[in-house]
């Protein structure tokens, strides 16, 4: 009888939308088992639903693809692509927020070059979440000149 009323009072907790932090053990009488109760509750909104796709055109031929997942939206999955062609791929989240290429991406007249680096802003209630690529971008026979963009961008809740 203690362990059904002590499981009802933990839920209703749970329900009432109290934030606790309480493990509980209890011997189930029927087999002499131990039960652990480790009521979760977390003030944070869950978010549910599909990835969030954006798109960004780099020059004529390039498009660099940011899908974002996860239920704090903080995984990024990035590719870099010439045409339909994929010639970049990486995956940032809260652990790793930067990546950098090592080697030289051709995407038609555009190059950049070995050595960019995209960086993932998680978002929060303050900012949205981002992702920027900082590069040297070489154009033609012209010389390489330093390129900053905020490639992706999208609230923590959607």
């Amino acid at each position: 009888m203690y362990y059904s009323f002590l499981k009802k009072s933990l839920y209703n907790l749970y329900l009432e939308n109290i934030s606790i932090s309480l493990n509980c053990f209890i011997i189930n009488p029927y087999n002499s088992n131990l039960i652990i109760f480790k009521p979760y509750h977390s003030n944070k909104k869950i978010i549910m639903g599909n990835p969030i796709v954006k798109s960004y055109t780099l020059g004529n031929e390039g498009k660099i693809v940011t899908t974002v997942t996860g239920d704090d939206r903080d995984v990024a999955s990035i590719a870099i692509f010439k045409v339909n062609t994929q010639v970049y791929t990486t995956t940032l989240n809260a652990l790793q927020l930067d990546a950098t290429t090592k080697h030289d991406l051709i995407i038609g007249s555009l190059t950049i070059l070995k050595g960019a680096t995209l960086s993932l802003t998680v978002p929060s209630n303050f900012q949205p979440g981002s992702v920027f690529l900082n590069c040297m971008l070489k154009s033609g026979d012209n010389d390489p000149a330093p390129f900053s963009a905020m490639v992706a961008q999208w609230p923590l809740s959607s």
